[in-house]
């Protein structure tokens, strides 16, 4: 089943089409935001409000790129997969996944997903996985030298985004991907501008703030469940993080 032309860049190669579902507008508007601010065009953007529109868009459409959250109305993203794979209409997926949907995301790996994004989505995991996705089979040294620097960065995300409510070190990131925790904490920097530890943080504060927005879990159990055993530390991270106490922004949230 082959794809829609798609538009021409600048060095000879096509375009793809991209869906993006999810069953919050905000996000997809979100989505597309981040690519524009990112640098990364597409021919055209199809939006899906739930998994049985995305079926549709595919079958009409048939766009390379599916971004897809995984709990969605009337057909999860883990169906939509599987259905991709039994029609064979080759759809190359990243999957959008919540803290409380992790359980779900080995089996998106498995029906072929080529990554995953924590909410809430950055503008780094955006724009980075789909670059990855993007990209072809490199022909120079330099190039493929790029490549493997990004996907050390990738791995080391991943390891983070699937282990962060555990004690994790630098160590065990770098023993992961198989270099030495010097090397990763300078290549990290270096691509991303922050150290791995602010990283780290970044991602258990952000988890932190999906649980207070969609949940009415106590604050203490959350702090455990994003990696803090201490409370009062986690409530100095937050802080400094947010400019706000958790229940703070909880209420906020909720008021707002």
């Amino acid at each position: 089943m082959d794809p829609s032309p798609g538009r021409i860049d600048e060095g000879g190669r096509k375009m793809p089409d991209l869906l993006i579902a999810d069953d919050e507008k905000w996000i997809r508007k979100g989505i597309i935001a981040k690519l524009k601010k990112g640098g990364l065009s597409f021919d055209n953007i199809y939006e899906a409000g739930d998994g049985l529109e995305a079926k549709k868009l595919i079958e009409e459409k048939r766009p390379r790129i599916a971004i897809t959250d995984i709990i969605m109305p009337r057909l999860s993203g883990l169906e939509l997969m599987e259905w991709d794979n039994r029609n064979q209409f080759g759809t190359r997926f990243v999957i959008i996944s919540g803290y409380s949907e992790f359980r779900y995301a080995q089996k998106a790996i498995n029906l072929g997903a080529e990554g995953y994004i924590l909410k809430p989505i950055t503008d780094y995991d955006l724009v980075s996985i789909l670059q990855k996705v993007l990209q072809g089979d490199p022909s120079s040294e330099a190039g493929q030298q790029q490549i493997s620097g990004r996907d050390i960065i990738s791995r080391a995300r991943e390891y983070i985004t699937a282990n962060y409510d555990r004690d994790i070190t630098v160590k065990d990131i770098a023993a992961h991907v198989s270099v030495h925790p010097n090397y990763l904490s300078g290549l990290f920097r270096k691509e991303t501008g922050e150290t791995l530890t602010q990283y780290l943080t970044g991602v258990r504060i952000e988890a932190a703030c999906y649980l207070l927005r969609k949940s009415d879990e106590p604050i203490g159990n959350i702090s455990s469940r994003v990696g803090y055993q201490d409370n009062q530390y986690f409530h100095r991270v937050f802080k400094k993080v947010k400019g706000q106490t958790p229940t703070d922004f909880r209420n906020q949230y909720r008021n707002g």
